[in-house]
């Protein structure tokens, strides 16, 4: 079907009366369900789920959105990665891009579903290695900076003669 309002492909079954359309509408492309337009990749290569217009490269909009991560490794072994959000920087200085932080959750345990929350950065100067753990969210709640491993709800690892200073 092309219209004024764009050009689309219509796909129905004979048991429904919604149907699924995709096609070019101005320079984005778009899929509409049921007549309400799902998701669009507008001609600057942004892509909107639940909106027409979006906002940045990912753009995610409802009521109550959820991006979802789901891990189908049913193994669980303690300390697996279950999923993580890993931001990349370009370098120029020809070492290619860097893994300058990283937010992955891992399992805490062998069976159920604790997970401990971990937050990796990249020290400057450390060329192609990945971003180390910098803080911890265990499973029952505790919260540690520069240790794997907190013992109380507020641990920090420091170096030898380090001071702490609390604000």
């Amino acid at each position: 079907v092309s219209t004024d309002a764009g050009s689309y492909v219509s796909v129905a079954d004979n048991g429904t009366t919604g149907s699924t359309r995709f096609g070019a509408v101005s320079n984005d492309f778009k899929i509409d369900v049921n007549s309400a337009e799902r998701l669009r990749i507008t001609s600057d290569g942004k892509i909107g789920a639940g909106t027409s217009s979006p906002k940045g490269v990912l753009d995610i909009s409802g009521d109550q959105p959820d991006l979802v991560l789901t891990a189908t490794d049913t193994s669980g072994a303690s300390g697996q990665k279950m999923g993580a959000i890993n931001f990349y920087n370009s370098d120029p200085s020809g070492d290619g891009p860097n893994n300058a932080a990283i937010i992955e959750a891992q399992h805490a345990g062998s069976v159920g579903n604790a997970a401990n929350l971990l937050f990796k950065t990249k020290v400057a100067g450390s060329e192609g290695a990945d971003a180390l753990e910098a803080m911890r969210i265990s499973s029952d709640g505790s919260v540690g900076i520069g240790t794997s491993s907190p013992s109380n709800k507020l641990s920090l690892g420091l170096t030898s003669g380090a001071t702490t200073r609390l604000l």
